[in-house]
């Protein structure tokens, strides 16, 4: 499960209890309609500045949940354990389970990768580890970085945005994939495949006339 598809549904039941349409979050936060309709079906990742101006558009948003589940730092400089900040249960149960996963595949080979081993390493109390691992506690942005250093893996993995464990094991094709692209090249691809669409959608009802 990524973290995408969390903030697609996220964002589009915000704008719904705004009673918005596509259009209207589109006037308000300058983003396109047809990118958040993409960001609310998980097709495309949305940048830092476009998340910050659809969360603004959208009265009862919280900014920096927004921007966790689309995985980047929240507002502040730096996030610490005792930020009030709303975090959807699904994330820190797809943190859990991967930070743990990545551990106990260490402690199958070797059993010095417990809890108290890895908390060490990372500087931190077991507890608070702990609830990591079990899903109760998102740990800050600094503290996954960390976490993936020691695991040898992306912070991508570990939040759920990829099933991939590090970007070097991707093949990527056509101009390095959609993964890659700029949100402006996004939109124009779309726009380009709905032109192609609409163009043979204009065909077919030519041809049946003409049967």
């Amino acid at each position: 499960m990524k973290n995408t598809l969390i903030l697609g549904k996220k964002i589009k039941e915000l704008r719904l209890k705004n009673d918005m349409s596509l259009r209207d979050l589109e006037k308000k936060s300058k983003v396109s309609y047809s990118f958040i309709s993409s960001i609310e079906n998980n097709r495309y990742q949305a940048s830092r500045d476009k998340i910050i101006n659809i969360a603004n558009a959208l009265e009862g948003s919280n900014v920096n949940e927004l921007l966790l589940l689309a995985g980047f730092a929240p507002e502040s400089d730096v996030l610490n354990e005792n930020d009030d900040i709303v975090v959807s249960v699904e994330i820190m149960e797809i943190v859990g389970k991967r930070v743990k996963g990545e551990r106990e595949s260490l402690k199958y080979k070797d059993s010095k990768w417990t809890q108290e081993y890895v908390a060490d390493l990372i500087g931190i109390a077991r507890s608070t580890y702990t609830a990591y691992e079990n899903g109760t506690k998102l740990p800050p942005v600094d503290t996954l970085n960390k976490i993936a250093d020691i695991f040898e893996c992306d912070t991508d993995y570990l939040s759920g945005r990829t099933n991939i464990r590090k970007k070097t094991e991707m093949n990527l094709s056509f101009y390095g994939g959609p993964q890659s692209w700029t949100e402006d090249e996004l939109e124009e691809a779309e726009s380009a495949v709905r032109r192609y669409r609409e163009m043979k959608e204009r065909a077919v009802r030519e041809a049946e006339k003409n049967k």
